[in-house]
């Protein structure tokens, strides 16, 4: 409790100064909220620290295992220290080699936590030369797995180096070298600690070797194992087989309502395979007015959407036809909002699907429904009848990475005979990356402009976005925005961003990676 009510005023100060930063300051006003931002983010990283410390001592803090990609796990946290080490002429290395294995099973988070504390230590203390992050290797064959393995990290500097009397202080908590090493250079003496703690945590040892004026290699040993990756790909394989059949066992007139151009060509490209030829609407206006031309017995409703939400929408949809004669309504959104299900149903839906759409969840659902049986004539003069009307009404109103997800996208592409698969996800890819800065601008602005209604919907649209794409932390962290908008928790905003454009740094870099990857192996 105490960390969280320091933490927060802490992440606000910064936050405020980077918004400061980007305004017109002269150099004198520009100089003042540097030492500001950068005071409040040193002071943030000593809270940060003072909070594992505490986890880990009290027994608090457990490991999350999960299968992820080592070599991308490290890129991440070079792509992330490059900016300081440049800042300071120090070259970082990575030295790659063919028997690192591509995935493992471990804490990601952790291990790229202990990564981050030794290269910015060894940034710290270098200030001429290079630093190399290295890995080797050991299969351990053991009674129950064939694929554990011991990895041996090596993070190498050039730097001051630490006398063999001093060493032995490293790893203990609150301690440095020298007081004069506290005062030159800053910290809480906590970072190797906690090091040693996570390291120890996942059944592994940390050591250093150093020579004083030559450099130091500190060293730290873990146990992990390989996924069974085939595993993993049967599962992803059933969850996106398609039944090419669909549309001759249950055809349907489908109508997709989805602003997000993300999401409007990944749900299109699923009900192509499935034999459909849904026609699409990119808000509830639009919606509106193409009910009033054609007939369609299921509408795909998103609910968030600019000019006119899906609630409003369908609420207008059962106001103005009657159930016999009005589509099926299901609801599509990535709200994290408790209630949200009720919501939509309340409105006047008749189901609900969650973001991202998966495919056998879709089939289930279109499963459901049924072709409506109307009378045309009495349809179209129903329509006659209330056309004017809608058209005054119109008038009147004022106008957010699982490698599964990746694969999934490919899958869609190549399914359709008009769509090179590979081509398809790369844009996808492209259009993401280009296309989140300038969420993340917005965001921004519409706080700066206290617009609650454009911020939520900007998280939102994030959120569901970066689900599509198997970015599943950072579509997390903008649901949460979304519901901290919503209870009006003004002061979490700044913090919340801030977590949001981290998760986005890595997102891009684990994006990139995986571009290359896919270049590589097709």
């Amino acid at each position: 409790m105490i960390t969280h009510e320091v933490r927060t005023p802490i992440t606000s100060v910064s936050g405020m100064a980077s918004l400061l930063l980007n305004t017109k300051l002269n150099h004198e006003q520009k100089e003042f909220v540097k030492t500001i931002y950068t005071s409040g983010e040193s002071l943030l990283k000593i809270i940060n620290d003072f909070l594992d410390f505490s986890k880990i001592e009290s027994g608090k803090l457990d490991l999350e295992i999960k299968p992820f990609n080592l070599r991308s796990c490290i890129h991440e946290v070079l792509y992330l220290l490059a900016p300081k080490a440049r800042e300071k002429g120090i070259k970082l290395l990575f030295i790659d080699t063919p028997e690192i294995p591509t995935q493992i099973e471990g804490d990601i988070t952790r291990l790229r936590q202990i990564l981050i504390n030794l290269l910015n230590n060894a940034i710290k203390f270098t200030d001429i030369g290079s630093i190399e992050i290295s890995v080797a290797t050991l299969q351990k064959k053991t009674q129950n797995y064939s694929n554990s393995y011991e990895l041996k990290f090596a993070v190498k500097d050039t730097g001051i180096g630490i006398s063999k009397e001093n060493l032995e202080r490293l790893f203990k908590a609150f301690s440095q070298v020298n007081s004069s090493i506290t005062r030159q250079y800053g910290g809480t003496g906590l970072g190797l600690a906690i090091c040693k703690k996570l390291v120890e945590l996942m059944d592994g040892k940390i050591w250093v070797e150093s020579e004083l004026g030559v450099g130091s290699t500190f060293y730290f040993a873990i146990a992990t194992s390989t996924p069974v990756i085939q595993e993993i790909s049967e599962n992803v394989a059933s969850d996106v087989e398609i039944d090419a059949e669909m549309a001759k066992k249950h055809p349907l007139r489908i109508l997709l309502v989805e602003d997000n151009v993300i999401n409007q060509r990944m749900i299109q490209l699923m009900l192509q395979r499935m034999g459909y030829q849904p026609n699409v609407a990119n808000n509830g206006l639009e919606a509106l007015a193409i009910l009033h031309s054609q007939t369609y017995d299921v509408v795909l409703m998103d609910v968030q959407m600019p000019e006119m939400d899906g609630l409003t929408a369908t609420q207008r949809i059962c106001q103005e036809w009657t159930a016999d004669i009005r589509p099926w309504i299901v609801a599509l959104t990535a709200s994290a909002m408790w209630g949200e299900r009720d919501r939509c149903l309340a409105s006047g839906m008749d189901n609900y699907l969650s973001k991202p759409i998966r495919i056998k969840e879709l089939m289930e659902v279109l499963k459901k429904c049924q072709p409506l049986i109307v009378n045309e004539n009495n349809f179209n003069q129903n329509i006659k009848d209330k056309q004017m009307k809608e058209l005054e009404n119109l008038a009147a109103i004022e106008s957010p990475i699982h490698p599964a997800s990746l694969y999934e996208i490919l899958q869609m592409a190549s399914f359709n005979p008009s769509v090179d698969a590979l081509e398809f996800l790369f844009e996808t890819i492209d259009y993401y990356l280009e296309e989140t800065p300038r969420v993340l601008q917005d965001i921004h602005t519409y706080i700066s402009q206290n617009n609650d209604q454009a911020l939520r919907r900007a998280a939102h649209t994030l959120a569901s976005t970066s689900a599509t794409l198997g970015a599943v932390n950072l579509a997390t962290f903008c649901t949460e925005l979304e519901v901290m908008i919503v209870n009006e928790e003004l002061d979490k905003f700044t913090e919340q961003i801030s977590k949001i454009e981290s998760e986005y740094q890595l997102v891009q870099v684990a994006l990139e990676n995986e571009r290359k990857n896919m270049l590589a192996t097709f």
